[in-house]
């Protein structure tokens, strides 16, 4: 009887997602998201400049009313 030939599984190689030689950094997945937060950030001050608030302003408040964060270090 023959001994069983044990198989080797081939790994198939990682995708590349930049290369140096064609690499946009308004391109890349950071930068891209970014520019969403701030989309968001902005629209959502938009939003909050009738009470006269900005997002920097409420996130705090936000904290300390649903009691995940405290006035004092």
């Amino acid at each position: 009887m023959r001994p069983m030939a044990t198989r080797v599984p081939t790994r198939k190689p990682d995708p590349v997602f930049y290369r140096p030689e064609g690499y946009e950094p308004q391109e890349s997945v950071g930068y891209l998201m970014k520019r969403i937060l701030n989309g968001v950030v902005q629209e959502v001050d938009r939003e909050l400049a009738p009470h006269d608030l900005t997002h920097a302003q409420l996130m705090p408040l936000m904290k300390l009313w649903k009691g995940v964060a405290t006035p004092f270090a």
